[in-house]
């Protein structure tokens, strides 16, 4: 008896060899006014300002508050929430790391004048549910 050659189905066709897929860490920052994309070593703008690209970020002058009995006090930053305005303290002198301030206490009128004349921001809520935080 002589023995058959194994058997051999259809030819199955041979597939494409698919290039590797490449995936690379995805690293976005915010830089000043725009947002600015991290691949590798390099950085590149995601979202391009060649205008703005060149000035460096404007910094703000304090805000000025004007205190109804007149006095008035700079504050760098400060959160706006309903009806109080709570700003840093400093905790060696205060005992606290926050301030509140009632804008009650405040002469409102004086206070945006004043900051605006400075060239200074200072904003307040437009409705009860707004927040307001400048830092």
């Amino acid at each position: 008896m002589t023995e058959a050659p194994p058997w051999q189905g259809a030819a199955q066709p041979a597939q494409a060899a698919q290039p590797e897929r490449v995936i690379h860490p995805l690293l976005i920052e915010r830089q000043g006014d725009q947002w600015v994309q991290f691949t590798g070593y390099s950085q590149s703008p995601a979202v391009p300002s060649p205008s703005k690209a060149a000035e460096p970020p404007q910094v703000l002058p304090p805000a000025v508050l004007v205190f109804r009995d007149g006095h008035e006090e700079e504050v760098k930053s400060y959160t706006i929430i309903g009806d109080t305005l709570y700003t840093s303290a400093n905790y060696w002198t205060s005992g606290s790391w926050k301030r509140k301030i009632d804008i009650a206490n405040l002469d409102v009128p004086a206070t945006l004048k004043l900051n605006q004349e400075r060239g200074s921001k200072f904003s307040l809520p437009s409705g009860p549910r707004e927040v307001v935080f400048r830092p």
